[in-house]
């Protein structure tokens, strides 16, 4: 008889457990392997990556929620609206951009994309080239995932 409290005891506290580490937000899969929510944010993260290099502002606009707010790396802030424009008027022209690092990390409809960038291109008519380090959020919209908001921070020098 104390066997099976002490089993049934057991089994109630991992349920416990589990359910509170499903209810503190924890990250719904492991590094090792991308559940479907995580690609589908890495392809949002790629669709991103791909109108920036094209400079197709309309690409770009179907990924960034209506109110999308980015802070560059130092300190601009801007809306959906100035970066569209940026885009559409040629101000803004990459050649390159290439990542690494990158962690995708999903919370039920709500994604943390962590990495590290390197660009090369054109911002007003200046040439830029840059090493930064982002934080990007997603949410899950209709159909699709949605950038809300994003962070870049120049890399430290060593």
């Amino acid at each position: 008889m104390s066997r099976l409290l002490f089993l049934t005891i057991l089994g109630v506290g991992l349920s416990v457990r589990a359910v509170a580490q499903g209810a503190s937000g924890a990250p719904t899969a492991s590094r090792g392997q991308d559940t479907s929510a995580q690609q589908a944010v890495r392809q949002a993260e790629r669709d991103r990556r791909d109108a920036m290099l094209h400079g197709d502002a309309q690409a770009l606009g179907r990924l960034l929620a209506d109110d999308y707010v980015g802070t560059g790396a130092h300190g601009k802030v801007r809306s959906k609206a100035q970066v569209l424009a940026e885009y559409s008027s040629g101000a803004v022209k990459y050649e390159s951009i290439s990542e690494d690092d990158v962690v995708v990390r999903v919370y039920g409809s709500a994604a943390v994309v962590t990495g590290r960038t390197r660009s090369k291109g054109k911002e007003g008519g200046k040439n830029v080239e840059a090493e930064h380090r982002f934080t990007r959020v997603w949410v899950q919209g209709p159909g699709r995932w949605l950038l809300v908001a994003s962070h870049s921070s120049p890399v430290a020098a060593r």
